[in-house]
């Protein structure tokens, strides 16, 4: 091999390693001289390579043929070889394996710190687990049904906050759990308890105290175990028809004397109702002693229309579950739509379903909404769409046999005025037997958490509204003089309620209070002495911050005038 070759070949593995040839020149050149020294013919043409950049030029230059390098460094002296037998491959360059090494010490501290971090979580984990979960014991065992009842027999506490956690609790269970939980001894002495309290209230009421609220705890957990409620303990609604739907165990004793047989008049359906997208059973619900709710004799008297005969509240609770058309929401809920039919055939308002949920009552706006606090809707309800209209009205006054107030207007779509409290609360306890359902009016809470449908504003959606979306006063000299009617094209909230906003306040079932200091949190009623109750919505006389989903109004119970109307609540069986 040639001096000059080796020369060559060293100067060009230095161009390489020192980064002033790029690799491809370099191999090309490097190809071309151990071809010329083993014999092999030079290639017609040298490919095309490319030499590097030079300093300052913004893109390389293509060459062909011999490639000149750099020269030397001064300080790098090569001395002669005589004689390599065998050519020794090129030091590759640093640069790469530089890189990769990098990469490489990188991925291992990395690896190490996640490492040596779940090692640390893991032992937290541990000791987390041994401060919070001790030792498994009987304590630690999750409690029974039947053992859940029995403790709340044991600590014998009455109070609201406490009968509203074991409702909670039962509301938790499944179907499953609660048939055969309603044939144990605790839960049969649960009844006795209940009942008793009941009696009490009952005898208080009669003396002058105040009744209870058909939203209170008591009486909710009375409806939960098949207790028949007194009339003379309740407000506004008879209370015994039962909403658990399991049908074994004991069934207490009806609270009256057997009611005569209906006689209910053969109304014809309205003919204007439009179509909901969930299927509704339109099957007659004759009130009989396998479908009739349990009602007492006052109850009953207090709505000749719909007069049934007591049946057991087991049976009551099976029939009506299997009837409920809004039972729908629970297989899937995006139906979010139900109607029930009446005894006769006749439909009773349409309904939207209101998941159950938590939000943040009240408002910084006004003295009467503070403090804003949180409050949770266990259960899903239904609300009636619209306000109750003049119609619907109208069928309860003539089954019921009552003189039906005179409406300001024309329409028997438009809302039902002039009604006072009491007025809506029976019609309530009326639709209830009619339907073989349990309507009442909204607690308070109900009502703001139905209204703001999610939203977090001041009204349902989140902006101030306009006429497209509520029936109010938007100018102060020409106020409209009439409600909407329900046919009439208005937005609904984000729960497909109308007229939450505007067109007519709605009584709730809450007594007024000045604040809300000491109100509950389960959205139950806040009931207490006085005759000033708690309208909510705003009608189509106020301005817009009346309609504020926050906004409060205290209203006389007797009250009755062209701005107010009903709007119901109807539970679903679990």
């Amino acid at each position: 091999m040639s001096e000059s070759a080796i020369r060559e070949l060293h100067e060009l593995s230095a161009a390489h390693a020192n980064g002033t040839l790029a690799p491809a020149a370099y191999r090309a050149r490097r190809a071309q001289i151990i071809d010329g020294l083993v014999g092999l013919a030079p290639e017609v043409a040298a490919p095309e390579v490319t030499r590097p950049r030079v300093p300052g030029s913004t893109s390389p230059v293509k060459v062909t043929g011999p490639v000149p390098v750099s020269p030397p460094r001064p300080a790098v002296t090569i001395p002669p070889i005589a004689k390599v037998p065998d050519l020794p491959e090129p030091r590759p360059s640093r640069g790469p394996w530089l890189a990769i090494a990098i990469v490489a010490v990188v991925a291992l501290a990395a690896g190490a710190w996640w490492y040596l971090r779940g090692q640390q979580g893991s032992r937290s984990e541990v000791a987390a687990t041994q401060v919070a979960e001790p030792e498994p014991s009987a304590a630690s065992e999750p409690v029974s049904p039947d053992q859940m009842v029995t403790d709340f027999l044991t600590r014998d506490t009455w109070t609201d906050a406490a009968i509203s956690a074991f409702n909670t609790s039962w509301w938790a269970l499944s179907d499953a759990q609660v048939a055969p939980l309603l044939e144990q001894p605790s839960v049969q002495r649960l009844r006795d308890a209940v009942s008793a309290k009941l009696a009490d209230k009952a005898v208080q009421a009669q003396s002058g105290a105040a009744k209870l609220d058909p939203s209170a705890p008591l009486v909710l957990l009375a409806r939960n175990l098949n207790v028949a409620v007194p009339d003379e303990a309740l407000s506004g609604y008879p209370g015994a028809a039962a909403t658990k739907p399991p049908v074994k165990g004991p069934a207490p004793a009806a609270a009256s004397a057997p009611a005569p047989k209906p006689v209910v008049a053969d109304v014809p359906a309205r003919t204007n109702t439009p179509t909901v997208q969930t299927p509704v059973s339109h099957e007659v619900r004759n009130p009989s002693p396998q479908t009739a709710a349990v009602q007492p004799a006052s109850a009953a008297a207090a709505a000749p229309g719909v007069s049934s005969e007591p049946a057991s509240p087991a049976a009551t609770a099976a029939q009506t579950s299997a009837n409920d058309s809004c039972r729908v929401y629970f297989t899937n809920p995006r139906h979010r739509l139900c109607q029930d039919t009446l005894a006769g055939g006749a439909e009773a308002p349409r309904l939207a379903i209101i998941p159950a949920g938590s939000f943040t009552m009240g408002s910084a706006a006004n003295p009467d909404e503070q403090p804003a606090h949180m409050v949770t809707i266990a259960r899903p309800f239904a609300v009636t769409i619209n306000e109750v209209s003049f119609a619907d009205y109208e069928r309860y006054c003539r089954q019921a046999g009552k003189s039906c107030p005179t409406q300001p207007w024309a329409g028997e779509s438009r809302p039902v005025v002039q009604v006072s409290w009491q007025d809506a609360n029976d019609y309530a306890k009326w639709l209830s037997q009619a339907a073989g359902q349990h309507y009442r009016v909204p607690t308070e809470a109900e009502w703001e958490y139905m209204a703001r449908a999610g939203s977090k504003g001041d009204f349902w959606a989140d902006a101030p509204l306009d006429a497209s979306q509520a029936r109010f006063n938007t100018d102060s000299s020409a106020p409209p003089t009439t409600p909407a009617e329900d046919t009439m094209e208005v937005s609904a909230n984000g729960w497909k309620v109308k007229h939450v906003a505007g067109n007519v306040r709605e009584w709730v079932a809450d007594t007024w209070f000045e604040n809300y200091n000491g109100a509950p949190a389960d959205g139950s009623a806040r009931v207490g002495s006085g005759p000033l109750r708690v309208v909510r919505g705003g009608s189509y006389r106020d301005p817009l911050p009346k309609l504020r989903s926050a906004a409060r109004e205290k209203l006389d119970s007797n009250t009755k005038d062209a701005l107010t109307g009903i709007r119901l609540v109807r539970e679903i069986a679990p």
